[in-house]
């Protein structure tokens, strides 16, 4: 397995949720949006992917 932690503008959640349905995640979550206003989301995948 792999954790992938991604951290971008709070905006682009959208984006980084399809990302994570787009490579098979596991499953994934992501942090509440911080004063800077960014986002982190963190994804498991497989090993293969």
């Amino acid at each position: 397995m792999k954790l992938i932690e991604v951290v971008a503008d709070a905006g682009h959640l959208d984006t980084l949720t399809g990302l994570a349905e787009q490579y098979g995640a596991l499953d994934y979550w992501y942090s509440q949006t911080v004063e800077d206003q960014r986002r982190s989301l963190r994804m498991l995948v497989d090993d293969a992917k």
